[in-house]
């Protein structure tokens, strides 16, 4: 299978091209296109399985490309605004994902793609994977402490840290920290991400806890949370597009 990017933005453009060889290692990206005009003279010129299509692009909205040459290719949407989900879908759009693009979501249009295109040749394991798009966040966390037990509201919650194995701290908006039995990987699904970012591999922090950013190296951005954690908060670097997207919801 082969695609296209057409994102103007080339650091998410190359960051789309990292989430799809996480979620299908046989995906070619062909091209990375930022403009209409460039779009259109590929298309004019090339094949490809599927696009991949940011709708403003550096010269227009990516909707031009249709009124100047004929696409029968299949279209993802990935973009920031929600208003245009009708007209994409009046488009060759078969998804429309809303940045920042999660892995699962992602993994999920790429599976529709195959079931229509080719549904013998999906594998059963890669079917389990595709979760659901919408979910039923957890709203607390059960706590127990020796003959004590508790419960956190999620609006209570600043972060959750990797202690050890399977257990996780949570810190919470008044200094406190418990012990959970959880590991962030099924954390990550649990919880809403709209109030939750997971910055790397230690740490999810929630949007009502950070107190101050700044630049950590080009690449990279030094998060401080009220209340202070004492481990550094450094968004990890293919983090970084997706946790500024993150932001700008």
């Amino acid at each position: 299978m082969n695609c296209i990017i057409v994102e103007d933005g080339q650091d998410a453009a190359e960051y789309l091209e990292y989430q799809l060889s996480e979620v299908n290692n046989s995906i070619e990206v062909l091209a990375k296109i930022g403009s209409v005009k460039d779009t259109v003279t590929w298309l004019k010129h090339h094949q490809t399985d599927l696009i991949f299509l940011d709708i403003q692009l550096s010269d227009g909205l990516s909707f031009e490309i249709f009124d100047h040459v004929q696409v029968n290719t299949p279209v993802i949407f990935t973009t920031s605004y929600d208003q245009y989900a009708i007209k994409a879908f009046e488009v060759n759009s078969m998804s429309y994902l809303l940045k920042p693009v999660k892995l699962d979501n992602l993994r999920a249009a790429i599976t529709k793609y195959i079931q229509l295109n080719t549904p013998t040749l999906l594998p059963e394991p890669f079917n389990r994977q595709v979760l659901p798009l919408q979910q039923d966040y957890q709203k607390r966390f059960f706590i127990e402490s020796g003959n004590t037990y508790k419960y956190i509201p999620v609006e209570d919650i600043a972060y959750f840290r990797v202690q050890s194995g399977r257990y996780l701290i949570i810190a919470t908006k008044d200094g406190q920290q418990y012990l959970h039995e959880n590991t962030l990987e099924r954390l990550e699904h649990r919880i809403d991400p709209v109030r939750f970012f997971r910055i790397n591999r230690q740490f999810i922090i929630s949007i009502d806890a950070i107190r101050h950013m700044e630049s950590y190296d080009s690449r990279r951005i030094k998060i401080e949370t009220n209340p202070e954690c004492k481990d550094e908060l450094i968004v990890a670097m293919t983090k970084t597009i997706e946790f500024k997207d993150w932001l700008n919801k």
